[in-house]
Parts: structure tokens; sequence; C-alpha cells
């Protein structure tokens, strides 16, 4: 599983980050995004869902969140190879 720290970061850092490490993801492993904010999760599951990537947003706590993008089985993640698509 890959991570990424977005902790502190405001969007849309969280969801740049995250793009960039989908970009880079070729063996399609599943990415776990920890943000602190409730906003960063909306955004985050909002560019899994036009992706078509299944997302799970966990609370930790009230400053402390995981977003999980489901990447086993994806059928449209070969696509995400492809520049473009994440622009």
């Amino acid at each position: 599983m890959i991570e990424v720290n977005a902790m502190g970061k405001v969007c849309p850092i969280p969801v740049i980050m995250t793009k960039k490490v989908l970009r880079e993801n070729t063996t399609g492993e599943n990415i776990m995004i920890r943000v602190d904010n409730e906003i960063a999760t909306q955004n985050l599951t909002k560019m899994a869902g036009q992706l078509n990537i299944k997302s799970n947003v966990t609370k930790l706590s009230d400053a402390e969140y995981t977003v999980l993008y489901d990447l086993e089985g994806c059928e449209v993640c070969a696509v995400l190879n492809d520049s473009s698509v994440l622009e």
C-alpha cells in the first residue's frame, strides 16, 4: 500500500499530491491518503468517483482522516497511466 501524508495541507494540495502518486503507481497498489480536514476527504472522494476508483473515508479523530483508494481490480486503472486523464 502506498501512503500519502497530506496532514496540514490545504486543498487542493492533497488532491495534487494524490494525482502525482496515481501517475507514478504503475503496479496498481492501493493508496491511503492521510489528511486533517473533512473538505480534503470530500475532494479526494469526488476525484475518486470521477476516475471510477473505489474510495473509503475513515475518521480517526476530529483532526485526522484516511481516504483509501482501492485500486485492486480497477478496470480503468490502466487509463491512469495516460497522464492527460489526471490533468
